[in-house]
């Protein structure tokens, strides 16, 4: 993500007529903990939304990601994000909550990009398979 979908959130936010505030409040009710200061520095540029974020925010605002995304950074993301879902369920201690914010986060990039699926191994769709089993829904 860059400036850019920052500038676009804004001005798809100023044309839905919703405050800063209002995303927020709609952000909160999809299970997205972000509050109007945060809203203000995504759209300033000043910090970058999470993935997870994004997808959301996309989806509220009627934004598509595909032209704000580098495929590179999201298979690298999606890869890495696998690979930290492995080892976490490996060790399980404690590790539960980590393993449900990036299994959900796995799950909005494959959401944003289905054909990204056929890119992981048999192991890596075991291993999301068998968590999916037991992570409450988002």
């Amino acid at each position: 993500m860059n400036r850019n979908f920052g500038e676009a959130m804004k001005e798809a936010r100023l044309a839905s007529r919703l405050t800063q505030r209002a995303l927020a409040d709609q952000l909160h009710e999809q299970g997205v903990s972000v509050d109007q200061a945060a809203i203000a520095r995504m759209e300033s540029g000043s910090r970058e939304p999470r993935l997870s974020e994004a997808v959301v925010i996309a989806r509220l605002l009627g934004l598509n990601l595909a032209g704000f995304d580098d495929p590179v950074d999201i298979r690298r993301r999606l890869r890495s994000l696998v690979a930290k879902i492995s080892e976490n369920n490996a060790r399980k201690v404690g590790a539960e909550i980590l393993i449900e914010n990036d299994h959900a986060e796995v799950q909005d990039i494959l959401a944003s990009h289905p054909e990204l699926r056929e890119e992981l191994s048999e192991e890596q769709r075991q291993t999301l398979a068998s968590i999916a089993s037991w992570v409450r829904p988002f």
